[in-house]
């Protein structure tokens, strides 16, 4: 209750209007989509409906509600079906989020929050395949990410996540290794070194691309470094030779009554002066 949603046609049509304005303003436009997971209270929900979790474990922590500040209640443990059916409701909004003109997502796999969750060992005992090892307990989140780049495209999804961030009573255990994981699970190092590489195969082309097309070769480039390193050393002796030979002439030949300084003159005469030679 009191959140902001994407998942209705009621809430697409809202967010169009939203998504316009940005857009005319020359800006782009990222929708946040989170699960709060067992950060929640039934009296905020208009079914009074008990939070879930990755397990059925109550947070130290309390939350805002219409009676006031209440400590959050015990949640109960998702089941496979649940997992999936969350799962699928973060692919639907991404779709949604889209078609409401958006420019892409943001998961929140931060802050305590239901992906978050999964990541942590105290809020995660559980004992299936998103439980126990840190292999297990980033699948949900990669899932989810997975499930979005899908859905929308991996250009326009993105991840929010907080390592060793306590917040909403979160202990994660190895952050290091379990960020790791994860990182390495969203974005797998050999995927992003091929990449690169392929980048780096695309600019050479286009720079030998260019090179033919401008007649530009390699031992032509030589050449033409040679002939303008020539042309720079003769100009250079040229301009030695001509000051070997031009008289000097000496401040001393001027007439000691011509001979002015700036304390002792204006500007008006000290100009005259210096067009006349005079200073």
């Amino acid at each position: 209750m009191l959140t902001p949603g994407i998942y209705t046609a009621e809430h697409i049509a809202g967010w169009k209007l939203i998504a316009d304005a940005v857009h005319a303003a020359g800006s782009r436009l990222y929708l946040q989509l989170m699960h709060v997971g067992r950060i929640a209270h039934p009296t905020n929900t208009p079914h009074g409906r008990q939070p879930v979790a990755p397990s059925a474990i109550k947070p130290k922590a309390e939350m805002f509600t219409a009676q006031g500040m209440l400590d959050i209640p015990e949640p109960r443990a998702m089941s496979i079906a649940d997992i999936e059916e969350a799962r699928n409701e973060f692919r639907h909004a991404a779709a949604c989020a889209i078609a409401a003109g958006a420019d892409g997502v943001e998961i929140h796999g931060a802050n305590g929050y239901l992906v978050h969750q999964f990541l942590s060992e105290n809020a995660n005992q559980r004992i299936d395949d998103y439980g126990g090892t840190i292999t297990n307990r980033v699948r949900f989140a990669v899932e989810v990410a997975a499930a979005g780049a899908d859905e929308i495209g991996a250009d326009r999804t993105g991840m929010r996540i907080s390592p060793a961030n306590p917040f909403n009573d979160i202990v994660e255990g190895d952050t290091r290794a379990l960020y790791h994981e994860l990182v390495s699970e969203l974005a797998p190092p050999e995927a992003g070194v091929l990449a690169r590489l392929a980048r780096r195969r695309r600019r050479i082309a286009a720079l030998v691309s260019r090179r033919v097309a401008y007649g530009v070769t390699r031992q032509s480039s030589r050449a033409s470094s040679r002939r303008h390193r020539g042309r720079y050393r003769r100009r250079s002796r040229r301009r030695r030779d001509a000051r070997s030979v031009r008289p000097r002439e000496s401040r001393s030949r001027r007439p000691s009554q011509d001979r002015r300084t700036v304390e002792s003159t204006g500007p008006r005469n000290l100009l005259r002066w210096r067009q006349n030679g005079l200073y």
